[in-house]
């Protein structure tokens, strides 16, 4: 027999019918409807047979058997237990009925509870008397009738299981489907064109640990907007069978006109791949992005192929010949790059890739070049002056050298008589081991240094800032070293307009800071608003008197309140308005920052949550005081030895949870 849902599917899917409370109660309860089940013969009257008037079940023939006065009285549900098994049974009416008849396929509920019977029943079992004849009788005649009522409902029991089964499987394909749907149909899928590309011009990278993965739609709309050019991250080995990678960058040629073309190739050393098909599907993805040289906007080349013979011995090597054709291939990708023009290039970084034979007089590849990034050059012989002069439109610049290099380069530029290259154009300078830069180039305009050193050549930067008189609005040192704290201050009172400073805590150059000039100005960057502090995994003692420098540079009032501390927003305009700190703080030190922040004194930026140090003494976890100001540093140039300070208390204030995260 078929059983339907009725009323259970609608016209996209499965939805189940609201029935009336009101339609619920109105409905009379059918008394054929009630006794039928389908193939059981036991009908209402038969049923309630079973009971007399006065609820007893047995007969009473005598009075010497205990067992004659047995009686199971019926069942005295509540009003509203019957209310609720009566919708339930109203419910399952409706829904399973006879495909053909249109009878109800659930029972009718039952008149009478068996719990008193079975207790009953298994008193006279304890007392180990035997009923009389009539009443085993009626009890072999309720077992007999019993009996197939029960194997019906096991039966359907099976019929629901399937039935259940069946509507499983109906509503699968519609589950899915409503997530499909709500997928296609949701809002972030509606955003307009122009605000996607908004998003993504802050979102596309360039390098491979920072590709952006969207769907279809997002890549259609990266693909078509002219604003957008998409970066390809190409890998010379990125797949294992044949020339995949060449197909891909043709396709990525192909569908990106009449855009210019960004693209990131690398060929990162991978010992399980053969250094000869490396170099030939190297080879092969210069050859196809050259046929697009017209196009090419961006252009970074990783050239690796022998990061692994630094390390290795040729012996080891599984093709002998490997080294040998180096230099062969070197020249061929310099021929190939060099017959070809590149009149939309702009930006051009080489990694370890050949620069003496790329750049040259005779090629004006560097003319319109306005980004430059040079990294660890595998020629040492390397002549950054000539580089340098064929490129007069540069804005940024960065170099990176190997540090063991350094003092050779050095060496190399005192006994070179040419004169400094003029840059006026270049805005951000970015030098890693390459400080020896500075003596070839003269730049005017600029505004943006990074130094990343093991040391500072105080003299080197000083010689370079006062030829060309340069503005530095934003500095950021990477320093590392012993007793470079006094240089880096001697550095530092050199460049006065500096707004945006980024440093690392550990560089023990926090009291300098808060000195100021007999006429109240700060002594060293009188105009810093913006302090970037990275690395922050620093001694208390060091991350205290950071927080002394934010709390007077800002220019918030420190005031108590019932014995709680709080600040308040100064009247004077703020010098330092925004801080961003990367660290673990104290309780006292996130309060501190929290109170700052809703005040309106600072803007704050925290970017790992701080841990309270419980190691950390009392007399580190304060903040305010001037017992410092105009404190000289020590002998040996640290100015950060001072611990004496008497500042806001041991961080017991409480409310240390609201800490504003970005």
């Amino acid at each position: 027999m078929q059983i339907q849902a009725r009323e259970l599917y609608g016209s996209v899917g499965l939805q189940a019918r609201d029935l009336d409370d009101g339609e619920l109660d109105a409905r009379e309860p059918d008394e054929e409807l009630e006794a039928q089940a389908v193939g059981m013969s036991l009908s209402t009257c038969h049923k309630r047979s079973l009971l007399d008037p006065e609820g007893t079940l047995f007969e009473r023939h005598s009075i010497e058997s205990t067992f004659d006065f047995i009686r199971f009285p019926v069942d005295d549900f509540s009003a509203s237990r019957k209310t609720s098994e009566k919708v339930l049974y109203d419910n399952m009416a409706v829904i399973l009925t006879c495909q053909h008849c249109g009878h109800i396929m659930f029972p009718p509920p039952l008149t009478r509870s068996f719990d008193c019977d079975v207790h009953e029943l298994r008193e006279v079992l304890r007392n180990g008397f035997l009923p009389s004849l009539s009443t085993m009788k009626c009890i072999e005649q309720e077992i007999a009738k019993l009996e197939p009522m029960i194997k019906e409902v096991n039966n359907m029991l099976h019929m629901l299981e399937d039935a259940r089964a069946a509507l499983v499987r109906s509503r699968n394909p519609v589950v899915e489907y409503l997530v499909v749907a709500r997928s296609v149909s949701s809002p972030i899928r509606r955003l307009p064109e122009e605000l996607l590309s908004n998003i993504f011009s802050y979102l596309t990278m360039s390098r491979r640990s920072k590709d952006l993965r969207v769907c279809k739609y997002w890549w259609r709309v990266v693909r078509d907007t002219p604003t957008l050019c998409p970066v390809a991250c190409v890998s010379s080995h990125g797949s294992y069978d044949g020339d995949k990678g060449v197909l891909a960058v043709r396709r990525y040629i192909e569908m990106t006109p009449p855009h210019p073309l960004k693209f990131y190739l690398h060929n990162d050393y991978n010992p399980n791949r053969s250094r000869h098909m490396d170099k030939v599907n190297y080879c092969a993805i210069i050859e196809e992005l050259i046929n697009a040289s017209s196009r090419w906007q961006t252009a970074d080349f990783h050239f690796a192929l022998e990061h692994a013979s630094d390390s290795e011995d040729a012996s080891d090597l599984e093709d002998a010949s490997d080294l040998e054709d180096a230099p062969d291939l070197e020249a061929a990708l310099v021929a190939c790059l060099y017959h070809s023009s590149y009149p939309v290039l702009k930006v051009l970084c080489l990694y370890s890739f050949p620069m003496s034979q790329f750049f040259s007089q005779e090629q004006p590849i560097l003319l319109q070049i306005t980004d430059l990034d040079l990294r660890r050059p595998k020629n040492i012989d390397v002549d950054f002056h000539a580089i340098l002069s064929y490129a007069p439109a540069l804005s940024q610049l960065t170099v990176y050298s190997n540090k063991f290099n350094l003092e050779m380069y050095m060496s190399r530029i005192r006994s070179d008589a040419r004169s400094p290259v003029l840059l006026s154009h270049l805005h951000r300078l970015h030098l890693y081991s390459s400080t020896f830069l500075l003596d070839i180039i003269t730049a005017p305009n600029l505004v943006h240094l990074h130094l990343e050193n093991d040391s500072l050549r105080s003299n080197v930067v000083d010689a370079f800032l006062h030829r060309s008189r340069c503005n530095i609005e934003s500095l950021h040192l990477d320093i590392w070293g012993r007793n470079m704290a006094s240089s880096i201050v001697e550095l530092w009172c050199q460049m006065p307009h500096v707004t945006h400073l980024t440093v690392f805590a550990r560089q023990g150059i926090w009291v300098p800071l808060k000195e100021r000039t007999p006429d109240g100005r700060f002594s060293v960057f009188p105009q810093l608003q913006h302090l970037e502090i990275y690395s922050c995994k620093a001694p208390s003692r060091v991350v205290s008197n950071i927080m002394r420098v934010v709390l007077k540079r800002c220019g918030a009032r420190k005031i108590r309140v019932e014995g709680r501390t709080e600040y308040h927003k100064s009247k004077e305009p703020p010098v330092l308005r925004r801080l961003d700190i990367n660290g673990w703080l104290t309780p006292s030190q996130h309060h501190m920052l929290l109170a700052l922040s809703e005040c309106g004194a600072l803007d704050v930026c925290l970017s790992v949550s701080g841990k309270p140090a419980s190691y950390v003494s009392s007399g580190y976890d304060r903040d305010d005081s001037d017992s410092e100001e105009g404190k000289p540093g020590n002998a040996d140039g640290n100015y950060d030895s001072d611990d004496s300070d008497d500042e806001e208390g041991d961080g017991s204030d409480g409310d240390n949870d609201g800490v504003v995260y970005i």
